[in-house]
């Protein structure tokens, strides 16, 4: 993940914006990384801090995440003492599904 941090600062550096896929892959791996088990605590909340404040930013930023990487984020904060925070995935989850179907019925089709 370290690597992937810096490819992130790279392109930053050369002005290349990262979009929704770029957030979607670093979310998930902050939040894969974050279930090892050989991991410290204090590793995994600093993995799980990573994926909140990259998920925060890519919505700031305006783009959709795709559902796997909601379903990344919902298992790894669908733990005991963060239920608001699940419950706004959650919620976002089922806004995002809801919009794929309407736009699948009015014949529109989201890209992911």
């Amino acid at each position: 993940m370290d690597q992937a941090r810096e490819l992130l600062n790279e392109m930053q550096v050369r002005r290349v914006p990262p979009n929704s896929s770029t957030y979607d892959i670093l979310i998930c791996g902050w939040c894969n990384l974050s279930k090892q088990p050989e991991l410290d605590r204090i590793s995994k909340k600093t993995c799980r801090t990573e994926a909140r404040t990259l998920f925060a930013e890519m919505n700031e930023k305006g783009f959709v995440p795709c559902e796997n990487t909601l379903a990344c984020i919902s298992s790894t904060f669908a733990r005991p003492g963060m239920p608001a925070f699940a419950a706004a995935i959650a919620t976002l989850h089922c806004e995002l599904l809801a919009r794929k179907s309407s736009d699948k019925i009015a014949g529109i089709g989201l890209s992911s």
